[in-house]
């Protein structure tokens, strides 16, 4: 068998390389934001394709780093506290409510004890009633959470869609077994007695859920 067979091929097997200045067919200025990013990604190096790619990069990248931002400035410890008020008590039901609120709307306790910097097991026991007061600083944090996370999606915190789901199913099923109220049903969430509005402790059917 002659040597050249052995030979290691030029390159390897795969997607060959694309020339930098070749644009493909197609009429470029009709095209959508969309088309022209689908364009650049099969190959088009035209002007409108690469500029259309590269706006969207960046774009991508400052949201990315807004909500990196935002994450952190809402899991940060208010600097307003002074000692005295650090070691104030507070009623605890308040507290107890808003993570009731929350873990209706579907967040886990993990998610509300990660985002309030309290322990699981504590963000547990005020959700269940069992605690008369907390520090200031704890009320604060719950409080700051709470209204981060009243409008926005459950985390997903499992390494599968359905996985999440399924969390955010059980978080909600069980608040809704207890009876107890959303994070919109208090019109002052601290004083009133009782929720605006009576939360329903019966499942919606499948039925009812997609009607």
């Amino acid at each position: 068998m002659p040597f050249e067979t052995f030979q290691k091929p030029a390159r390897r097997m795969g997607r060959p390389p694309t020339n930098p200045q070749v644009a493909l067919p197609g009429d470029h200025d009709a095209m959508t934001e969309t088309q022209k990013r689908t364009h650049y990604s099969r190959g088009c190096r035209h002007d409108v394709c690469r500029a259309a790619a590269s706006a969207y990069n960046k774009a991508l990248a400052a949201r990315k780093k807004a909500n990196a931002t935002g994450a952190a400035s809402d899991a940060a410890e208010p600097a307003v506290l002074t000692q005295a008020e650090r070691e104030q008590r507070l009623p605890a039901l308040g507290a107890t409510r808003r993570i009731q609120a929350l873990m209706r709307a579907g967040h886990s306790p993990v998610q509300i004890a990660r985002r309030s910097q309290v322990g699981v097991d504590a963000a547990w026991w005020l959700a269940l009633g069992q605690v008369d007061d907390v520090a200031k600083v704890t009320h604060t944090r719950i409080d700051q959470a709470f209204h981060t996370m009243r409008t926005s999606l459950p985390e997903p915190m499992a390494k599968t869609r359905a996985d999440g789901d399924r969390i955010t199913a059980m978080s909600r099923g069980f608040a809704i077994q207890q009876g107890w109220a959303g994070p919109f049903d208090w019109r002052d969430i601290d004083r009133d007695e009782r929720p605006q509005h009576t939360p329903s402790t019966r499942r919606r059917t499948a039925t009812e859920a997609t009607a």
